[in-house]
């Protein structure tokens, strides 16, 4: 076998390492259950970085991990953490995140263990924020959303506040692989955002991102944040479409945060679609930008095909009406973009045939927004 080993190419010993390895362990864990973890620690010590990284993989390829005791689990972790903090291969260091990530969540949680999930919290934001590389910090943003959950109340509302501002930057983001894994990060803090359960003001940004990724224009992650939407929406609830959810998940909102402020500013934001300051000004440079002509022979599509624009603004502008009722805040930037608005349509009107302006996608949304805001302050 060692004559065999030297003749193969660099592929081969690779292979044959990785089949050793399955073997190896395949066979205590049949024959010799209770040597499996010492053994397991025995590879994952190894100076031979594939033999690591083929360690690692036979764990993460079993579809339940080991029964070990706790000590044994503690020991695994901390090894897991080492190779995190120490070793050179970027794929070891993932494929342990992910590893790290599965043991948080299949095994109970250490009595002791309090103290260092703060430190392990620190150091994978520092991670994210700067990542050796994308897979590494997709790997890093799921175990980050379980280790907060598991933060002591009194040590987590920070936490929590920091982590929900990196994922609404991340939800925006163009690569898939970093959308699902902020949002598998948001999975394990649905329980603390249970709209029946009087959630703080200050999360109302995470219910933001979580109809973000409901409107996503990927199927897989709107079918994943449905299944949190089911915990964070308030009542008995099944399984919802994405689009019902996140419609339900706004009108949720304005009936839990009825006179918040917070919830009024982004609400306005989301009806007229504008990033910046609601003004006049804003308003003619979106109906400028509406009524533009695009000339270009093959142009990039603008929307999201799966969202109903339309849809959105009737369920953001009926949020904004009843928080402006309750008297949750000054909309007075709102009525003059309003005022704007329509005098911008009114222009249109004789000119270049307003039928045919209106059958353009974003001057029917921009229309729509007038329609509503006028019940606003009709």
């Amino acid at each position: 076998m060692t004559e065999e080993c030297r003749q193969c190419s660099l592929i081969g010993r690779s292979f044959l390492k990785e089949h050793l390895v399955s073997f190896y362990l395949t066979f205590t864990r049949q024959l010799a259950p209770c040597h499996f973890p010492e053994r397991l620690t025995s590879l994952l010590l190894c100076t031979d970085e594939e033999i690591n990284l083929s360690a690692i993989g036979f764990v993460l390829a079993l579809e339940k991990l080991p029964e070990i005791n706790i000590a044994s689990q503690e020991v695994f972790r901390q090894q897991l953490w080492d190779m995190v903090a120490n070793h050179q291969w970027d794929l070891v260091v993932a494929k342990a995140l992910t590893l790290l990530h599965r043991c948080y969540t299949e095994y109970p949680d250490c009595p002791d263990g309090g103290a260092e999930l703060t430190g392990y919290v620190t150091s994978l934001r520092a991670t994210v924020q700067n990542p050796r590389t994308e897979p590494i910090q997709t790997a890093s943003l799921p175990l980050l959303g379980v280790l907060i959950a598991k933060l002591p109340a009194e040590k987590r509302e920070e936490s929590l506040q920091t982590l929900i501002a990196e994922l609404r930057a991340f939800a925006h983001e163009e690569p898939f692989t970093t959308r699902i894994a902020a949002l598998t990060c948001l999975a394990p803090l649905a329980p603390l955002l249970k709209l029946s359960g009087g959630p703080e003001e200050s999360l109302i940004p995470s219910f933001f991102l979580l109809f973000d990724f409901l409107n996503d224009d990927d199927d897989e992650i709107r079918l994943a944040a449905s299944r949190i939407a089911q915990t964070v929406l308030p009542g008995e609830r099944i399984l919802l479409l994405p689009q019902v959810a996140a419609r339900d998940l706004a009108l949720a909102l304005r009936a839990a945060f009825p006179a918040s402020t917070l919830l009024l500013r982004e609400a306005v934001k989301r009806f007229t679609g504008i990033e910046g300051a609601v003004s006049a000004a804003a308003a003619r440079a979106a109906w400028e930008r509406a009524t533009e002509r695009d000339t270009s022979l093959f142009r990039r599509e603008k929307q999201n095909l799966w969202v109903d624009t339309r849809d959105v603004v009737r369920v953001w502008g009926a949020v904004v009406q009843l928080l402006v009722a309750r008297g949750a805040g000054n909309v007075e930037d709102l009525k003059e973009w309003f005022e704007e608005a329509t005098e911008c349509w009114k222009s249109m009107e004789g000119k270049d045939g307003p039928g045919d302006w209106r059958s353009e996608e974003e001057v029917a949304v921009f229309l729509e927004r007038i329609e509503v805001a006028g019940r606003i302050f009709g």
